[in-house]
């Protein structure tokens, strides 16, 4: 999220090879702000593109300005740290977009060169068996939650307004919100708010209908009386239904009012 910006969440190389080339310097701003053509050619904003020998390339993009910590000739190591994440390019939230090349063919890393069921773990992926075994293939990401006094606009969300983890029991309200990306049709999202006894203070189920990039959510409720003191907890949650079975992603928060 883009509060997160200034912890410098680190970008590491996938692996071993020589960096081909670099760019810096490039504003973290999204791209709803400062419109398409202020990054005409330069829509990967800043990153690091690197050469693994036999025909392979990864590229690292959307990078945090100023976190670039290499420069072209350089050798480096699987997991060395390359940069961070950053809001830079043609891109409306902070994330790093790494693509792997073959020969100059784009390669999904889950499914490899030998192919498999479509959105599906392919037969020969490109990532370690340790690492795999870490990662779900499920687009669907609920990437920035979080709590409000009041029904927050989406641009102030995005621009790091409501990262606080306390508030205060006068608040006239509490808002749990959520961002969301990579959705698909037929993808179940529930969001849930509780009191610190437990009880479901709001909730919110929804089944999506169609593609979506990027929703953000919000649920809350008012109080005249204030609010008993504790901790409030929020959670999001998608469930996606694959030929492999069902999938879900998760995220929760959590709301400390005094």
């Amino acid at each position: 999220d883009t509060g997160r910006l200034f912890e410098m969440i680190p970008i590491r190389a996938a692996a071993a090879g020589t960096v081909l080339g670099v760019r810096d310097g490039m504003e973290d701003i999204s791209i709803q702000r400062i419109g398409r053509a202020a990054v005409k050619g330069k829509e990967c904003g800043n990153g690091v593109r690197i050469d693994h020998g036999g025909g392979w390339h990864t590229q690292y993009c959307h990078m945090k300005r100023g976190s670039v910590s290499v420069k072209s000739g350089d050798l480096v190591r699987s997991g060395d740290q390359i940069g961070a994440v950053g809001l830079s390019g043609f891109t409306e939230f902070p994330h790093v977009h790494m693509t792997v090349e073959k020969s100059g063919k784009v390669v999904d890393p889950f499914v490899g060169l030998s192919g498999g069921d479509k959105c599906e773990i392919g037969r020969a992926p490109l990532w370690r068996r340790d690492v795999l075994e870490k990662l779900r293939y499920l687009s669907a990401i609920p990437y920035h939650v979080g709590f409000a006094d009041r029904l927050p606009k989406a641009d102030e969300i995005r621009a790091g307004a409501f990262n606080a983890n306390t508030l205060s029991a006068t608040s006239a309200a509490l808002v749990f919100w959520a961002e969301i990306a990579g959705l698909r049709p037929d993808d179940a999202i529930s969001m849930r708010f509780f009191g610190p006894d437990g009880a479901l203070l709001a909730n919110r189920e929804e089944k999506i209908t169609k593609h979506r990039i990027r929703i953000w959510w919000a649920i809350g409720k008012k109080s005249k009386n204030g609010w008993a003191p504790g901790a409030y907890r929020g959670e999001v949650t998608i469930l996606r239904q694959t030929p492999a079975g069902p999938r879900e992603a998760r995220r929760e928060a959590r709301l400390d009012v005094f």
